[in-house]
């Protein structure tokens, strides 16, 4: 077994059927993640990319909870566009700029040491209210158009170092979608603008 695990080729065979045979909610996330990552890019409204994201997600069975925050210019605030979870509260409804809208790591993860600092203890309790151990930002270009948050069953552990970097790489390419479809939004409404200014 020592000399498959090392053997390159198998390397990859081997962590898939082992995933598959011990961590099955794990595999299902896995699987999910690689489907959300070809289907994402035929996606041409942000309704279908919110429930095409929490739907899949979600029946993924290793995800309890899952909402999509989204940066609304009009309100100042990411509001919520979307969630699925087993039970408990709703998140909430809106989320200020702060503390998310500033220095934004590449993700946020709910501390579990007793006493955390100041900031983190922010965050802990901004999480609770949204019913997340983990947000994932949406970021194109060094803007955050929105989060991404994610919760586990309690028995789970966390989610992986490789659970998280696939969930970072989706979320920059629903970043990519979201500022696309924005763009196209709002040449449609220039469009308009421009026909009601000739008529």
């Amino acid at each position: 077994i020592m000399f498959l695990a090392a053997y390159d080729p198998i390397r990859g065979h081997l962590r898939t059927w082992s995933n598959k045979l011990f961590n099955q909610r794990g595999h299902q996330l896995h699987l999910a993640l690689d489907g959300l990552m070809t289907e994402i890019n035929t996606v041409i409204s942000i309704d279908t990319l919110t429930d095409l994201l929490l739907t899949r997600l979600h029946a993924s069975g290793r995800v309890s909870a899952c909402s999509l925050y989204l940066w609304e210019r009009g309100a100042s605030a990411f509001t919520l566009r979307g969630h699925h979870q087993d039970g408990g509260p709703a998140p909430l409804p809106s989320v200020v700029a702060q503390p998310f809208g500033e220095a934004i790591p590449s993700l946020v993860q709910r501390a579990l040491e007793p006493e955390p600092d100041s900031e983190q203890a922010n965050f802990n309790s901004l999480l609770d209210a949204m019913n997340a151990q983990l947000c994932l930002p949406l970021m194109y270009r060094g803007v955050v158009l929105g989060w991404l948050n994610l919760s586990e069953e309690e028995w789970a552990g966390g989610f992986s170092t490789e659970e998280k970097q696939q969930l970072l790489e989706l979320t920059e390419r629903a970043a990519i979608i979201l500022s696309n479809i924005r763009d196209f939004q709002l040449l449609e409404e220039e469009h308009r603008l421009a026909t009601l200014g000739v008529m």
